[in-house]
């Protein structure tokens, strides 16, 4: 007998919240009091920035992890210590967060939006190779939701055509790719710990990680006002090389960076359990596709993000989702407005009323419909579930069971 659904006034399959996350636990909070007690607040005054960077280099297997402020800033950064220039063109998907690309605008150059993958939607290689031109200077490969993209082929059309490669690993603390961890591959890594990622540092903070010695030297003075380096327990010059930013972390950010790094792979295994779970199930509904994990890649599931045939079930993502969340389960559109779409790329709102640095160069770059055709067709078929370590299993079976009585009344 088919039920009534929640959003025509039936009984809702939950009525709990979603278990929280990120949680607190007391041996944080004592570490944080020792970090309060111990004085020195900022990285310039304390000791825990410089020791949370050396632990995440070392576990990511680079010579250098330099914490700041959160994952724009890093990416921004890293465009800056690899050289980008005004009038330079970035390469980056149309199927991202807004921040993988600002960063590009913020160093007066041009983006460039790549198509994505219909199955991992991650970067294109092919739309990629398409889309270099004699402009071309760095490459930003977003890992999306956790899944690595195909560094093999990035990396050989980077070395192709000599470009730099940055890796926004935001979303994907923990992934590998071919028994490698991602942010290792290209030239920098970046990461950011906002509060709901796979580890966070208490709101907001990142990373930058990469073996090059001058990479690393540039960004530590990029980060703090462009000031010249000085080493622990000299006296600050106050001496500026170039134009930099405030782009520091708090060393009760990066206390709470260490413990959460200690608990990291922990955190990794229990979000891929529970994405196996919900695949189990999923994958039996007609018309719906779980993620995908690729051979070489290891997905780390920052979210769960399903595909939805929405044609052949007959129903707009938006009904479904509404449908899903009247049964009381967490779920919502994922990316829904390419980013060459948005109307600060397509209408050019960058800098007060100018549109730099468009303006800068002679050649005009349009962002239309049918730029990214996959990275449109996504968004209005993706939705996100989350799978994060305080999940459990009841909370996983009224997902799988409010699916079962959405799909129940569409195929019927």
């Amino acid at each position: 007998m088919e039920r009534e659904l929640a959003i025509f006034g039936g009984e809702p399959i939950r009525t709990k919240p979603c278990p929280p996350w990120p949680v607190f636990d007391e041996n944080m909070g004592n570490e944080l009091l020792n970090t309060l007690r111990n004085g020195g607040f900022s990285e310039l005054t304390g000791q825990r920035a410089e020791e949370f960077g050396t632990a995440f280099a070392d576990k990511f297997g680079v010579k250098y992890g330099i914490p700041v402020s959160n994952g724009t800033s890093a990416i921004h950064l890293a465009l800056i210590a690899l050289g980008v220039n005004p009038g330079d063109e970035v390469l980056v998907p149309a199927h991202t967060f807004i921040g993988s690309a600002t960063p590009i605008l913020m160093q007066n150059a041009i983006p460039i939006f790549v198509d994505v993958d219909e199955d991992t939607y991650t970067m294109s290689p092919i739309d990629l190779e398409r889309k270099i031109t004699d402009k071309s200077k760095a490459i930003i490969v977003v890992h999306l939701n956790g899944n690595p993209a195909d560094m093999d082929e990035i990396m050989r059309i980077a070395n192709k055509y000599d470009l730099k490669v940055i890796e926004d690993c935001a979303q994907a603390h923990g992934a590998k790719y071919n028994g490698k961890y991602i942010g290792s591959i290209g030239h920098v890594g970046t990461f950011s710990f906002w509060e709901d990622k796979i580890m966070t540092t208490a709101g907001e903070g990142g990373m930058i990680v990469t073996d090059d010695s001058d990479v690393a030297e540039k960004v530590r003075v990029a980060k703090s006002h462009g000031e010249m380096e000085v080493k622990k327990g000299e006296e600050r010059k106050y001496v500026h090389e170039f134009l930099g930013y405030n782009y520091r972390i708090t060393e009760f950010q990066a206390t709470y960076g260490l413990y959460e790094l200690r608990e990291l792979d922990k955190y990794v295994e229990r979000r891929r359990e529970n994405a196996s779970y919900l695949t189990r199930y999923l994958s039996e509904l007609k018309g719906l596709h779980p993620p995908k994990e690729t051979v070489k890649g290891k997905h780390v599931f920052y979210k769960y993000i399903v595909k939805v045939d929405v044609e052949e079930l007959g129903k707009d993502i938006d009904w479904i989702r509404n449908a899903l969340k009247a049964e009381g389960i967490e779920v919502s559109r994922r990316y829904p407005l390419p980013l060459h779409l948005q109307p600060l790329f397509k209408e050019k709102n960058t800098y007060g009323n100018t549109s730099w640095p468009y303006s800068c160069v002679k050649k005009n770059y349009q962002y239309d419909v049918g730029l990214c055709p996959t990275a449109e067709k996504l968004g209005e078929r993706l939705l996100t579930l989350l799978v994060h370590p305080t999940i459990d299993e009841e909370y996983l079976n009224d997902v799988v069971a409010a699916f079962e009585k959405v799909w129940e009344y569409i195929l019927s």
